[in-house]
């Protein structure tokens, strides 16, 4: 705390009196950073159009947010793989609730028959992996010619 305070020209004082440990701090930080994010997935969510068009655009959303923010993109692959239970019930619960709720009433639109928690876990799972693998995958297609698996 004191080199932030350092970092950022404030008295270490002053940082402590908003936020009491680094732990409140980060999390204010991180549930400020995907606050914008949450939103932009809901109201893609809650668009107008059928279940299917607002799963696309939902889907096109989060895609486009994982690519072009690599803070956001970088931060949420932390908390994933970092496992720490604490930071991420409380993502959980003040990030990930509403939008992850919101998808599973859309995917249980789609297929009411299914498993829409499921269903939600998967899509976001698809999305995730693709961006975490990418860059992996892509320097493993320039060494092995595809053909050779055909």
């Amino acid at each position: 705390m004191r080199n932030l305070s350092q970092t950022v020209g404030i008295k270490a004082s002053s940082l402590y009196y908003h936020f009491p440990d680094k732990q409140t701090l980060y999390l204010e930080a991180i549930d400020s950073v995907y606050s914008d994010k949450v939103e932009a997935l809901m109201s893609s969510i809650k668009a107008d159009g059928t279940p299917l068009e607002r799963l696309e655009q939902f889907i096109s959303h989060f895609v486009e947010l994982m690519g072009n923010d690599p803070n956001f993109r970088s931060l949420l692959h932390r908390e994933l793989l970092d496992g720490d239970k604490i930071r991420l019930k409380l993502l959980a619960d003040k990030v990930f609730t509403k939008p992850f709720l919101a998808m599973t009433e859309l995917v249980e639109e789609l297929d009411p028959e299914g498993d829409p928690y499921l269903m939600a876990i998967s899509i976001a799972g698809l999305v995730l992996f693709y961006f975490e693998t990418a860059g992996h995958l892509l320097k493993f297609k320039r060494k092995v010619k595809w053909h050779t698996f055909i």
